[in-house]
């Protein structure tokens, strides 16, 4: 019998059950817009500021030694240590649970290019570029060529492909095309230039070359300075990644680049803060719109609940006949609210960041809870005045 009654009152009542569908509609829309541009924001707005700079380095744990004559010390310096090269790519495949979207090794020393001390790092030119596309380059990005070979971007006569910074190219008035030699001991290297480097800070002042051809020149084979990571920071902070990294590579030392994990912390949280305060005055609106129109359901029908009263229906009966009405019109709206919400969510990521946001399945179960949740919510009160109904009184047209 109840099935048949709800059944019937849907039929009798569409105009009502109509803004009831288009209230949950709404919710459910905004819901799932609001859920896909959430994931789909947050994770473009990392992949933006990954692009300024890896957000974590790992460094040796420098010893420090204490010079000095008796109880009379001269200050503390600092021994640099080095990290095992090797060891440091299997820690990170391991420790890393696919948070880390790249890592840049560095070999950091000193070499003599035409009698003047330059600084020198050796990299792998590929994993720079995945974790600082934000160099400006004039020229070719060099290769990763690990022996005096002859490469595409070197000279026939053997020389190693390498990149300079713009300022001490120009103190040395060397430019892209130029073979030089630098010396590191008694060991010599004949190198090309191929590109210049641009960023505004230290790397204008340093001489690239291949991490191995580094390692060689320097005496440190299979050794870097320092490593610099750009994470993840999707399912947990910067601080715990890092946290993790320093028992999984003994004797490293892993240290958040605060400005770049600031100003990533700042904006996920402003996203997240915006689609909330959003998604509680959309909630507000249709619930309000759902409570309204109930509420002229239950003024309307009272006659009709005094009746059903009368005829033995007991207050759960009469509830669960508006909280049915309100059940169907959640889910309905939650079916179309998640296609019109997808399409949106879309339209926004297109037009206003510029990015594809795909359909989120999380958005699946928060929108049949919010639309649902929403519309019984905002039935509780009208279904209070509908049980209040005396069937007495309201046979008798008072």
């Amino acid at each position: 019998m109840f099935p048949r009654v709800l059944m019937a009152s849907l039929r009798r009542s569409k105009s009502r059950i109509g803004v009831l569908v288009l209230a949950a509609l709404l919710a459910g829309s905004l819901a799932t817009a609001l859920v896909s541009l959430s994931f789909g924001v947050e994770g473009k707005a990392g992949r933006q500021l990954r692009a300024y700079g890896a957000n974590i380095v790992l460094t040796g744990a420098a010893e420090t030694a204490q010079p000095g004559i008796g109880t009379l010390k001269f200050g503390s310096v600092a021994e640099p240590d080095y990290l095992d090269e090797s060891r440091v790519t299997r820690a990170l495949g391991a420790a890393g649970r696919g948070e880390i979207a790249g890592a840049s090794p560095y070999l950091d020393g000193s070499v003599t290019v035409l009698s003047k001390q330059v600084s020198v790092a050796g990299v792998r030119f590929a994993q720079v570029k995945q974790v600082s596309p934000w160099w400006q380059i004039s020229g070719a990005w060099a290769e990763d060529s690990a022996s005096l070979a002859p490469s595409p971007t070197a000279s026939s006569q053997g020389e190693v492909a390498a990149m300079i910074g713009t300022r001490i190219g120009r103190e040395l008035k060397v430019g892209v095309g130029d073979v030089i030699e630098v010396r590191a001991g008694d060991r010599t290297e004949r190198l090309q230039i191929v590109g210049l480097v641009e960023t505004g800070a230290a790397e204008d002042l340093t001489l690239f070359l291949p991490l191995p051809v580094a390692q060689r020149l320097l005496n440190r084979p299979g050794l870097v300075s320092r490593v610099e990571l750009s994470a993840n920071t999707g399912r947990r902070g910067l601080d715990s990644i890092a946290a993790e990294l320093e028992p999984a590579i003994p004797g490293s030392r892993a240290e958040v680049v605060g400005q770049i994990a600031q100003a990533e912390s700042q904006v996920l949280h402003k996203v997240r803060l915006l689609v909330g305060l959003v998604a509680l005055l959309v909630l507000v609106s249709a619930g309000l719109a759902v409570a309204n129109t109930m509420t002229a359901s239950v003024m309307e029908r009272t006659k009709e609940i005094g009746l059903l009263k009368a005829l033995g229906a007991g207050r759960r009966w009469v509830a669960g006949l508006f909280f049915g009405q309100a059940v169907i019109a959640g889910f309905v709206g939650a079916f179309g609210g998640y296609l019109l919400g997808a399409a949106l969510a879309a339209i926004i990521g297109r037009l206003v960041f510029s990015a594809v946001i795909a359909p989120s399945l999380a958005a699946v179960p928060v929108t049949i809870v919010v639309t649902v949740g929403m519309s019984v919510l905002a039935s509780l009160l009208p279904v209070r005045r509908a049980l209040a109904v005396d069937p007495a009184l309201t046979l008798r047209g008072e």
